[in-house]
């Protein structure tokens, strides 16, 4: 059997998938080809990932070169392109899997493809369509994202897509051998992929500073080479010998035995975040909200999240008593969020979400939630009301296909869903399930088509009905008081 991992995102992305592959090397055993496709610019993060047969590099700066130049000579590109596919598609892989989640890879799973591939993650139909074949997928394409409802960790949906079951050892792949020693050290990443994820140079000053005085090991600044600057403006303030600035100093392979050795990694949601996570280094996660923690936070037993709307947030009493009950193993301040396992969710104080509870309820069959708020139930009934003018136009479109009227409103449905969602956000989770739900269907014969169209359409109305509607609707009207809403509900 040969199996494909797609993986061309970032590196932080590509460290999350080592314990997919370890998982898949685990289930299927040594006989089995596992390879993995990466860009090139990131393919440093495979580095040490030995349950991979073959590492493929798409080397996407060298095939694009003539396509943004002063003079583009787009056939060029494209016979690269296609020269390299041709030679990854000779392999004749048996399943691909594909964990990018993004419309280049999805076209490139589908050229790779021969005629007993099976692919899970997205991919396309024959006419072009994005075809997203697996229910993870699926819920990935319509509820993960920042700002979005989703609590389910990127690597576990990973392992769902790939089809596994991850068990701690496939983090750490020591399968019972020691852990390495750790030197009294802890490391400080300064920077991040982008600038709302990192901490300003005058705050880590003010960190830094305080930390110094009060733990006795050295602290290693570690950053990329663009970030060196950061690191020069926080040692015009900090003046220690335990201070060690080795930003832009070092390579992935070194990084990752940097925080091998290191008792703690502090910094924001990253790629060496995610190393510690396959090396066991506990990390005191400073996450700020536009992130979702809850997709991309540690993994590394002991680890920490302390959640900020602001730098504001991070005093310097919390960051150091976060510290120390990281080094002590001691019971987190209040608010921070404890990783107790790899394989475990998070659990916080975290509000309420009616998102999250209608998801469980959508793809994972739990009972669907309460609803108090007027104006949520207001955005429902519209919700039901449009839904209801959808399915009316499908079954005009089934008696007439010429039917332009039924076409356009049916069309206008969507752009209602989409402003119903923008007025009540909390309904989103059901306004994207729909629509990933209609993308998911197949090409084929119009009647056929049009049938799984109002299929998903009365589904949608099941759910919704599954509520008080009646009440509701006198709620619509003006009959009910507040309290009778709360009463009725």
């Amino acid at each position: 059997m040969k199996i494909l991992v797609l993986q061309l995102a970032r590196l932080g992305d590509i460290y999350q998938t080592w314990p997919i592959i370890r998982a898949l090397r685990r289930t299927h055993g040594s006989l089995v080809q596992i390879d993995i496709l990466t860009r090139d610019r990131f393919s440093g993060a495979t580095l040490g990932l030995e349950e991979v047969n073959t590492v493929y590099r798409l080397d996407s700066k060298t095939i694009l070169s003539e396509v943004f130049c002063d003079h583009p000579q787009v056939q060029n590109s494209a016979d690269e392109l296609d020269r390299f596919v041709s030679s990854m598609k000779a392999n004749s892989y048996d399943r691909i899997i594909n964990l990018s989640f993004s419309t280049f890879s999805s076209y490139l799973a589908e050229a790779l493809c021969t005629k007993n591939t099976r692919v899970t993650g997205y991919s396309r139909f024959e006419d072009g369509f994005l075809n997203i074949p697996d229910e993870v997928s699926s819920y990935f394409f319509a509820q993960v994202g920042v700002g979005l409802s989703n609590r389910i960790h990127v690597t576990d949906l990973f392992a769902q897509v790939a089809e596994v079951e991850l068990i701690p050892p496939d983090y750490t792949n020591n399968y019972g051998s020691p852990q390495p020693d750790r030197k009294n050290q802890i490391l400080i990443h300064i920077g991040a992929s982008a600038a709302h994820k990192r901490l300003t140079p005058m705050k880590w000053q003010c960190l830094i500073s305080a930390l110094v005085k009060t733990y006795s090991g050295q602290v290693c600044l570690i950053g990329a080479s663009e970030e060196f600057s950061i690191a020069e403006d926080i040692l015009k303030v900090v003046h220690d010998r335990k201070v060690v600035n080795l930003v832009g100093k070092t390579k992935l392979d070194e990084v990752l035995k940097l925080i091998s050795e290191s008792e703690l990694l502090i910094g924001a949601d990253s790629a060496p975040m995610h190393i510690a996570s396959l090396v066991q280094t506990p990390v005191l996660n400073l996450s700020f909200k536009t992130v979702n923690f809850w997709e991309t936070g540690p993994k590394s037993p002991t680890s920490q999240i302390i959640r900020m709307t602001s730098e504001s947030d991070l005093t310097t009493s919390r960051f150091l008593e976060s510290v120390e009950s990281i080094l002590h193993s001691e019971k987190p301040p209040t608010h921070n969020i404890l990783v107790e396992s790899a394989v475990l969710p998070y659990k916080t104080d975290e509000d309420y979400s009616f998102g999250w509870e209608m998801a469980q309820s959508i793809y994972m069959g739990k009972d669907l939630p309460y609803v108090s708020d007027v104006v949520l139930k207001q955005a429902l009934l519209r919700l039901l009301e449009a839904n209801q003018l959808a399915i009316e136009q499908v079954s005009y479109l089934q008696k007439d296909s010429t039917n332009k009227v039924a076409v356009s409103s049916f069309e206008q449905c969507d752009l209602i869903f989409a402003t119903i969602e923008k007025l009540c956000p909390e309904v989103g989770v059901l306004v994207r399930w729909i629509r990933a739900e209609k993308l998911r269907i197949p090409p084929g014969n119009y009647s056929n088509v049009l049938t799984k169209f109002e299929n998903v359409h009365l589904a949608l109305s099941r759910l919704i009905k599954s509520y008080p509607i009646e009440n509701w609707y006198q709620l619509k009207n003006g009959v009910l008081n507040d309290k009778n809403i709360l009463d009725e509900a």
